[in-house]
């Protein structure tokens, strides 16, 4: 899942950073895993926000103007794989 929603640009970079710098990705993994269990499109949207709110405001050079990071549009579309058809702002019935 990772790879898959890497910024194209950020694949062919991915292995080198990761073998000079292990947890550099290591904040793109645990949104993921946190993703994962998210219970809603409106919680999954929620945390994408957050995700970019972060990345935005804290992050690195290359996280924020290089974009080697995963990336929110990519992950948006994989979340409409799994509930197309579900708007973001409406809740699930229970």
């Amino acid at each position: 899942m990772f790879r898959l929603c890497l910024y194209p640009h950020a694949v062919a970079f991915a292995r080198v950073i990761r073998a000079m710098s292990p947890r550099f990705f290591e904040e793109d993994l645990a949104v993921i895993r946190q993703l994962g269990i998210t219970i809603s499109q409106i919680e999954f949207h929620d945390e994408v926000k957050d995700y970019f709110y972060h990345v935005n405001s804290y992050g690195t050079f290359l996280r924020r103007v290089c974009r080697i990071r995963i990336s929110g549009k990519r992950l948006i579309r994989f979340s409409n794989l799994f509930a197309p058809g579900v708007p973001p702002t409406t809740t699930q019935p229970a």
